[in-house]
């Protein structure tokens, strides 16, 4: 589950020791069916073993910010919010949870911004 909201983006990583990320589809959280895709980000695999999820947020916001920027002739300017947060999810019931807070979010953001216009 994922969404990217106008500052920000919501989503669930999957951490494995292979070199690529596992992506969940439709399925069991006990016994999910996966895809394994390599990491959109130019890096050789020394690199990606020592990336940390501090570093590949970081890279991921700065890689995406720049070509986005490029792409509206706005270079410089910040789009994504500064920090973010992390959150080991441990059960299936948080694992729900949390997608439906993500299938929410982009509502939720809406009534929230609408009313403080």
């Amino acid at each position: 589950e994922f969404v990217v909201m106008p500052d920000h983006f919501h989503g669930i990583l999957v951490i494995t020791n292979s070199v690529g990320a596992i992506h969940e589809l439709p399925g069991c959280f006990v016994q999910p069916q996966r895809a394994i895709h390599e990491s959109p980000l130019q890096m050789t695999i020394a690199e990606r073993r020592n990336m940390t999820i501090p570093k590949l947020i970081g890279r991921f916001k700065m890689q995406t910010a720049k070509n986005i920027n490029t792409l509206r002739n706005t270079l410089g300017t910040p789009l994504w919010q500064r920090n973010y947060w992390e959150r080991i999810i441990r059960h299936d019931n948080e694992l729900q949870a949390i997608r439906r807070y993500i299938q929410n979010n982009p509502v939720n953001w809406q009534k929230i911004n609408v009313k403080s216009a």
